[in-house]
């Protein structure tokens, strides 16, 4: 049984991805960033690779187009439909703190990522000492 909890901050990613619903300066900023495997929860993936799909092609990012693509790759009732995209949208888009919620969502990944490279370490090191003492 593994009681390992990944380090997160789901208010975080919300507040990311709602700012960048409403401000096209946040999602040209964000790039640089994040990427989407820094978001922990899948359904926050997808939405941000729909937005950076949508900003590469030079297209407006907002409630309607991340909804269409998301839509057009069957993945918009899998992130949790129009009303959570309205939802984010709706509910962080004044978030004066979002460069400190990109922040955390980087660290929170990178916390992860190191995580599970000590734990692939210290699983090496224990067939290690098991091949020493039966060695």
């Amino acid at each position: 049984m593994c009681d390992w909890i990944p380090p997160r901050n789901i208010r975080a990613e919300q507040v990311v991805l709602g700012c960048m619903l409403t401000n096209r300066l946040c999602v040209h900023n964000i790039q640089t960033m994040l990427n989407d495997d820094d978001f922990y929860r899948e359904a926050h993936r997808e939405i941000y690779r729909a937005m950076m799909t949508l900003y590469d092609m030079k297209e407006e990012v907002d409630i309607i187009t991340v909804t269409d693509i998301l839509r057009t790759d069957n993945k918009l009732e899998d992130v949790g439909g129009i009303p959570y995209i309205t939802f984010l949208a709706n509910a962080y888009y004044t978030e004066p703190r979002f460069w400190a919620c990109a922040r955390t969502v980087s660290d929170k990944a990178k916390q992860r990522r190191n995580e599970v490279l000590l734990s692939e370490i210290r699983s090496l090191l224990g067939d290690i000492l098991k091949e020493v003492r039966n060695g």
